[in-house]
């Protein structure tokens, strides 16, 4: 096995934690916020199939899982937030009188 020459064999110094937020908070520089609930599955599914293609070449990568657990907790802010708008919207839609 290669071990991909990753940083991940001895996680004793921040625990998978630590990597699965610096992995969030980097994506999150380079690449914003999602734009839609489409676009999240298709980089979980893309994660996904790199870890499937480490397993089957027997070298499974542990970096492809954390950055799967990144995605998706950054997916579940992501659609906290959005749902907690648009509950917020609906108050002030009814407290306005602007419902149809």
């Amino acid at each position: 096995m290669k071990r991909h020459k990753n940083k991940f064999l001895n996680l004793d110094r921040h625990g998978v934690g630590y990597e699965i937020s610096q992995e969030a908070y980097l994506s999150s520089i380079k690449h914003g916020d999602f734009n839609s609930y489409h676009e999240i599955y298709a980089i979980l599914k893309e994660e996904l199939d790199e870890f499937w293609q480490s397993v089957k070449e027997n070298d499974p990568d542990p970096g492809e899982l954390v950055q799967i657990a990144a995605v998706s907790s950054k997916a579940i802010e992501w659609i906290s937030k959005r749902a907690t708008e648009e509950i917020e919207k609906a108050k002030d839609d009814i407290n306005n009188h602007n419902i149809l």
